[in-house]
């Protein structure tokens, strides 16, 4: 999508440098543990339990009921 070449070089200088900062980053940014995201956002790992749930149960319940 570039046509010229000087635009060429200048994208990719601003490509890496982007890539260079994100690397920076993300060594600081501290990971989220499972039981962290559980205590943070239990509503959506509720839903989600609940969801899987009732999809088992209407697949399963063919069988054993």
């Amino acid at each position: 999508w570039i046509k010229q070449e000087a635009d060429r070089d200048r994208a990719r200088a601003l490509i890496d440098a982007y890539q260079l900062e994100r690397r920076a980053l993300s060594g600081q940014e501290p990971t989220e543990t499972v039981g962290e995201r559980v205590r943070n956002r239990p509503l959506p790992i509720l839903m989600a339990l609940s969801l899987i749930g009732i999809v088992l149960y209407f697949t399963l319940s063919p069988f054993f009921f």
